[in-house]
Order: structure tokens, then sequence, then C-alpha cells
């Protein structure tokens, strides 16, 4: 072999030799990069679970109904958290098993945190009601034996109510209200508070917002009762949830479509001279009692 082959071979060796180290450091550099780009995603993966797991704790102190099954949730929360740490090798094969699993985690953490919080609000609204009812009893100076009978009474359907807040179905009711009116010529009514020119009353109560209810019409029955505990009105009679047979003054059918509405009932007097006193009334819904209020005539 001549010289000149030899130097050509040398050449030629060299040039493949550098073409495998630049080759050999371009895959070295890419696999770097994956490999970082793998643990960024993982780290993240576990953010989003610490920040779910976060927000169990949060529900759970609020201790509602629904506290245990926020625990076991939380619990699968942690031991998923801790398989993806004890993971030693991550490809982008087990970043995507993990992906989608933490979308279903989070599908139900909201569902779990949205009932949760229904109970919580349901439970300040009760709270809320129960100090109207108490204030509303010392400014009138009621008897006190009967208003806590009364309340008693109120705070055990309240809770069977909050009872029905975990299924999520319950369209919550507020801001009753009652205003007296009495009729003026021509058909026109005029606000009055004097029993002797009361004709009609005109009560209300709020239906709230409940995106996982059913669209439904909601059968709701007004009673009211004079001063001496007798129904002012009679229209009919309806039973209660718990099967209790109730003489109602007035009823209503709102066709409820999960939005906030406000439902008003009219209560003729049908031209009856009505006395002095507290009068109270007791609103209905689907045979439940939501609410009760009293309305003073002078």
């Amino acid at each position: 072999m001549s010289n000149d082959n030899k130097k050509i071979i040398i050449v030629i060796l060299s040039i493949v030799i550098v073409g495998l180290v630049i080759y050999s450091y371009l895959n070295n550099e890419q696999y770097q990069e994956t490999k970082q780009t793998l643990v960024i995603e993982k780290e993240t993966i576990l953010e989003n679970l610490t920040k779910i797991e976060d927000q169990y704790n949060s529900a759970i102190a609020q201790n509602t109904t629904l506290s245990e099954e926020l625990e076991i949730q939380k619990n699968s929360i942690i031991s998923f958290k801790d398989s993806l740490k004890s993971l030693k090798n991550t490809n982008w094969k087990l970043i995507k098993f993990y992906k989608t699993k933490i979308k279903g985690l989070n599908k139900i953490s909201k569902k779990l945190l949205y009932l949760n919080d229904s109970i919580v609000k349901r439970n300040e609204l009760l709270n809320q009601e129960n100090q109207d009812l108490h204030e509303d009893k010392q400014v009138l100076e009621t008897d006190l034996e009967k208003q806590t009978t009364y309340n008693d009474t109120l705070v055990k359907q309240n809770l069977d109510l909050a009872k029905k807040v975990a299924i999520g179905e319950i369209v919550k009711v507020s801001n009753f209200k009652v205003t007296t009116f009495r009729e003026r010529s021509g058909g026109k009514y005029k606000e009055s508070t004097r029993a002797r020119r009361v004709d009609l009353f005109k009560t209300s109560l709020l239906l709230n917002e409940n995106p996982i209810a059913k669209e439904k019409d909601i059968v709701t029955h007004v009673v009211i009762k004079k001063p001496d505990g007798n129904l002012l009105i009679s229209k009919g009679i309806f039973t209660t949830e718990n099967g209790d047979r109730v003489t109602f003054s007035e009823e209503s059918i709102i066709p409820y479509n999960k939005s906030a509405m406000v439902g008003e009932i009219i209560v003729n007097t049908n031209g009856k001279k009505l006395e002095k006193g507290i009068y109270t009334i007791d609103f209905y819904t689907d045979g439940v009692k939501v609410g009760s209020v009293e309305k003073v005539l002078k």
C-alpha cells in the first residue's frame, strides 16, 4: 500500500471519529433536555396534587356531613402522589398516564368541594335564620315557651333539609317577605299595615341558583295564621314530606330552571275584617317548611 493511500485512510478515519464524537454529544444533549423536561412535568403534577390536597384539608376543617368522604378522597390523592414520588425513572407514557389520572381526580374534587361549600353556606343561612327568629322574639315579647318550641321545630326541619344538601339537589330558599295592601277605588292597591284596611297579603321568597339541581315545578304553599293562632284563609290541604296534613292559605307552582328566581304568592282576605296583632306566615316548598316570618298589623 502506498503512502498516499495510507494518508487517505487516516483522514477518512479521523473524519468518522470526529463525526461520532459530535453525534454522541448531540444525542447526550437531547437526552439531558428530555430528562429535564420530564422532571419539570413530574414536579408540575406533584404541585397540582398538593394544591388539591390543601383544598381537601380546608374543606375537612369545616366539619360538614361530607368530612368523612372528603378524608377518603384526600387519602387517595396522597397515595397517588406518593406513587409518583417513588418513581425513579419517568417517560412520556407515564407522564401521560398521570396527567389523565389527575384530570379524573380534579373532576371528583370539584364536585365534592362544591357540595361541601353548599352545606357550609346552608348552615350559615340556618344560623342567620335562627338569629333573626331570636331577635324577633325579643322585639315582639312573645311567649318564651311557645317561641322556644317553635324554634326547636324549625331547627329540626332545617337540619333535615341540610342533610339533603349533601346530594346536591336541594334548592335553597331565602329572602322571605310579606307586604300588606288595601284596595283603593279603581282596583288599585296601596301598602298599609292597619288591620281593618288590609285586603291582601303579598308574600315572596327567593329560590336560589343551584347548577346541579333538577329542573322542575316547585309547589309552594303559604299558611297565614291570625294572632289567636287560627288560620286566616283556608284554600285547601296538602301533605308534608313527613306525612302531616296542613291547611294552606294559598299555593303557587314555580317552574324552577336552576337559576335564581323570585316567587310571589298573593293571599286575598276576601273582605274579612282583620284584628290587630302579630300574623305568622309559614312558607312550604314541595311539602317542606323552609321559613317563617311575622307581620304586625296595627
